[in-house]
């Protein structure tokens, strides 16, 4: 078959159940907005003062007058950098724009079932999708942006839009540089199934990053960003779990529950299904760019993150929806299948109900890291440099010039990181080879650093902060030059 077919024409029940699925989409981005709305987490912190230095006339970087990529995601950026400029805090947007595109992503879940005529498939994976272990606590970074993105090309694609795909599959790639898989596994089917070179979308696609990775490369010297080496760096010390390692400690936690025991079963089944069962077979372009992913960034041997789990989180919708449909597909009797229909419907109750447990949670950084940064901000001079562990949310709130003890600012940083190093190693390594201004240390977390008789006599402490919020205490220490 060269091509994916569609329907032509919708009844009045089609018509009804997209509006259905429109309106349990909307209710989500809502829900999302009303429970998960202080929801936030240090690294998309970066990209956010990327946009604060950009929308205040420095460029895009992190560090004025320091041209090194440390964002994974430009676009995010570049995004956020006009809410900056009008004076409205990026967190919020980002919060506001990450549970959108999860909301449009679930829809074209939907969307796709109905289209590749698996519509139980797709009605599953919209349901569950947002429910799925890190999912709905990626908001606030790039990932919902970069699914929203991938599942929008492959509706495109589906519809032979291909300017439309080749300009949503660039969108997807500027979000995180990972998102070229999808445009990888399209590619593919187009030259192995559909047998067509469609140029408009190639040039849709190529024309946005040839002007992205150009620019990159003469701005910073490379297109890649700094922080890949930094968490491939991580990776090898042991104190640290790789992507891999991180994705079966995943697993093995949602095998020890009875929910999660299920899905697994699902998605299993629905993989081997989708292998034999032809009708199934179009949902081997989302399940492909789920397992390319997984063994890309298993071969990058990167460290772990939570949000690097959501693009195969997406796949593993897919594959629990299919092994729900191929499930009341093999009942012949209508009560039987309503019977098992009833139960699909049941298993997400437990999602929902975390869902309204985990309402207005929080990341215990952000309350007093915020604290620390907005001191910083009102009692150090503008050009001190200041020296800590996770730049994110400090370096946001600060806006002084930042040193980071993880590498993510300083390759060099990360070159100094082996299978023995600790933080606290690394933390003195850069402490010794910048001399920060003032250095923030969370108590007890870096013995090298805060016993060091150097450092001891160089640095003072001048201001413990905490949080009713966080069970953290937070030094900020100001040192002698």
């Amino acid at each position: 078959m060269q091509g994916i077919t569609i329907q032509p024409k919708q009844g009045q029940a089609s018509k009804l159940l997209n509006w259905l699925a429109a309106v349990w989409c909307l209710l989500l981005f809502f829900s999302l907005i009303l429970l998960y709305g202080d929801w936030n987490f240090d690294d998309p912190f970066i990209t956010y003062r990327y946009a604060q230095n950009l929308a205040n006339g420095q460029g895009l970087v992190y560090n004025p007058n320091e041209r090194i990529l440390s964002t994974t995601s430009p676009l995010l950026a570049l995004l956020l950098a006009p809410v900056e400029q009008l004076g409205f805090l990026s967190p919020r947007a980002a919060t506001l724009l990450g549970s959108l595109a999860l909301s449009i992503a679930a829809f074209v879940l939907w969307r796709l079932g109905q289209l590749w005529h698996t519509p139980l498939t797709g009605a599953v994976a919209m349901l569950i999708f947002p429910f799925l272990p890190y999912v709905r606590t990626s908001i606030g970074g790039e990932m919902p942006l970069l699914v929203m993105f991938g599942l929008l090309a492959l509706l495109a694609y589906t519809r032979h839009h291909y300017p439309a795909t080749g300009l949503l599959l660039a969108l997807a790639t500027l979000t995180r540089a990972d998102g070229s898989l999808v445009a990888v596994v399209l590619a593919m089917h187009m030259l192995f199934i559909r047998r067509d070179i469609p140029w408009p979308g190639i040039l849709a696609y190529g024309i946005p990053l040839a002007a992205w990775y150009g620019w990159a490369w003469w701005y910073y010297g490379t297109p890649l960003p700094a922080t890949l080496a930094a968490k491939q760096a991580q990776a090898r010390m042991a104190i640290s779990q790789t992507f891999l390692e991180g994705g079966v400690r995943l697993l093995s936690t949602m095998a020890h529950r009875r929910t999660g025991q299920i899905q697994l079963t699902l998605a299993i089944w629905g993989i081997t299904t989708s292998l034999w069962r032809r009708r199934f077979r179009y949902w081997w372009l989302l399940l492909g760019w789920g397992t390319l992913y997984v063994l890309g960034y298993t071969t990058l041997r990167v460290s772990r993150y939570f949000w690097y789990y959501v693009p195969p989180m997406t796949a593993l919708s897919a594959a629990i929806g299919i092994g729900a449909e191929r499930l009341v597909e093999l009942n012949t009797h209508r009560q039987v299948r309503l019977t098992i229909t009833l139960i699909l419907v049941i298993l997400l109750l437990p999602a929902l109900y975390g869902f309204w447990q985990h309402r207005n949670v929080q990341d215990d950084r952000l309350s007093v890291y915020s604290e620390v940064g907005k001191w910083l901000q009102k009692h150090t001079p503008p050009e001190s440099v200041i020296g800590t562990l996770e730049i994110g949310i400090i370096g946001y709130y600060a806006r002084r010039p930042m040193v980071d003890f993880a590498g993510l600012l300083r390759p060099e940083v990360a070159a100094q990181m082996q299978r023995e190093t600790t933080y606290g190693i690394l933390a003195l390594w850069a402490w010794r080879q910048y001399r920060p201004d003032y250095v923030v240390i969370q108590k007890g977390t870096l013995p090298e650093l805060e016993n060091d008789s150097d450092f001891r006599s160089a640095c003072q402490v001048v201001q413990e902060i905490s949080h009713s919020r966080s069970p953290r205490l937070m030094r900020i220490y100001r040192c002698k030059q």
